[in-house]
């Protein structure tokens, strides 16, 4: 039941949401067709090798709750054995079940026969219960639930790593968006810069042409500057996918650009339910304190009671049951004097138990400030955007002030050309901060696994007021 539990789990967190196409340009390549944001996440999470690690270590922690139930199955043995001195033929079978809380039964069997007729059987039934140094149902069930712990750690682990691939194809979109678009600006800023020096040329100005003629060449280093910077993320990308970096390959950077809101406080408590670091360490905190309460029963003696009934043989016929039977009961004291051992290893559980809270308590404040440091970033950079959008809309003010005042003649070329180029890199400084934004949202929600946490309920619709009459 526990395996498909874990598979039905995998498989309903696989997926997590992906950000939808809007407005923009797609490189393309010939014979491609380009991939969006959320073809990019699902391929990279088929093609990582690293996740295919990760899932066999849990289909093998799975299999290890195998073994541990295989404590609790039935148990043959048969043996037969010929003594050539007496010649003498023996027999000896044993039945044995482990059941939980402690019980164990088991039917042991022996026949002898000899070659002058004689024969001997026995047949007995034991059924042990242990009462003392164990046998609750805790202790007969700590190594399934242990390894069923195991399992659903490594489950998390294997989902963490989904999500942290998700997170890597973001940053690398992210940043193949900044320098896919920074090209567009610094090709625009080119083709201005050849303008300016076509107008610089026609107005016979010595002074306009020797400023525009050095813009020239500056503007063309930054486009071959911008197309470096789109090589080198899609490399980074395809890295991510699994591919070559000589591999052609096709992206569409189309994405949608958002604002959205973060509550660190909040999202502490999200981060806490949902955030496989709390979720395991909270698994892990359970099985020690189990560990931590079976090995101080352990420290007791072992206290056995058992009954047994012996089927006797008939002497006076062959092999045979119907003798007249046999019952007895007992108990059985097992104990390491000192049970040294055994307070060693209550010492080391309680140990691990409290190193355990301990990692609990270090984990949420290190966890509150990394959300508290990223809140800070997002608001920075949407504080920074909004500003950039205002200085933007000077800085095009400034351009059409100096271009007319350049056409009549007032002012030389070179004060238009600072304007044009205040304003380009204005544009330039808003696609990162715009970009920076969604890096650090995109990190902000991995860190506080509000992507993997459900949504929250609507609030309940009041009944309208009821109108009074007139």
């Amino acid at each position: 039941m526990i395996s498909l539990l874990l598979h039905l789990s995998l498989a309903l967190a696989g997926d997590a949401a992906a950000s939808s196409p809007a407005v923009g340009a797609p490189l393309t390549a010939e014979a491609e067709v380009p991939m969006n944001l959320a073809q990019l996440e699902e391929r990279a999470i088929q093609d990582n090798q690293s996740l295919r690690k990760r899932l066999l270590a849990w289909e093998r922690s799975s299999e290890r709750i195998n073994l541990e139930r295989a404590f609790f199955d039935l148990r043959l043995s048969l043996v037969s054995e010929r003594a050539f001195d007496a010649n003498q033929d023996s027999h000896r079978s044993s039945l044995v079940q482990q059941l939980p809380l402690g019980f164990t039964v088991a039917a042991t069997g022996t026949t002898a026969h000899d070659t002058n007729g004689g024969d001997d059987t026995n047949l007995s039934l034991t059924i042990t219960k242990r009462i003392l140094g164990g046998g609750t149902w805790e202790d007969s069930l700590k190594g399934i639930n242990d390894a069923e712990i195991d399992a659903l750690v490594s489950l998390n682990e294997l989902l963490r790593a989904k999500r942290q691939i998700r997170l890597d194809v973001r940053r690398g979109f992210y940043q193949l968006v900044r320098a896919s678009q920074a090209l567009g600006i610094q090709e625009t800023r080119l083709a201005a810069a050849r303008k300016n020096l076509e107008g610089a040329r026609l107005r016979e100005n010595p002074v306009d042409i020797a400023s525009a003629q050095l813009e020239v060449p500056e503007r063309e280093q930054a486009v071959l500057g911008a197309k470096r910077a789109i090589t080198k993320a899609e490399d980074s990308l395809k890295l991510l996918l699994g591919k070559a970096p000589g591999e052609s390959m096709a992206f569409d950077t189309r994405f949608d650009f958002r604002f959205d809101e973060v509550s660190p406080a909040q999202d502490l408590l999200v981060a806490q339910t949902h955030d496989e670091s709390f979720l395991n360490n909270g698994l892990r905190q359970k099985k020690l304190e189990r560990g931590s309460r079976v090995a101080g029963r352990a420290v007791l003696p072992s206290v056995d009671l058992f009954y047994r009934h012996t089927y006797a043989d008939n002497g006076s016929r062959s092999v045979n049951l119907d003798g007249s039977g046999d019952d007895s009961a007992g108990i059985a004291l097992n104990w390491d004097i000192g049970s040294r051992a055994n307070r060693a290893r209550l010492a080391i559980a309680e140990s691990d138990l409290e190193e355990s809270r301990t990692d609990e308590r270090v984990l949420l404040l290190e966890k509150g400030a990394e959300l508290r440091e990223l809140a800070r970033r997002i608001e920075d950079a949407r504080d920074g955007i909004r500003l950039q959008e205002e200085r933007i809309k000077l800085a095009q003010f400034q351009v059409d002030l100096y271009r007319q005042r350049w056409e009549d003649g007032k002012a030389d070329i070179l004060e238009f050309i600072r304007a044009q180029n205040n304003l380009e890199q204005a544009k330039v400084d808003l696609i990162a901060l715009r970009t920076s934004y969604m890096e650090n949202l995109e990190q902000y929600n991995f860190a506080s696994a509000r992507t993997v946490a459900p949504a929250p309920k609507p609030a309940p619709v009041p009944p309208p007021a009821p109108v009074p009459a007139p």
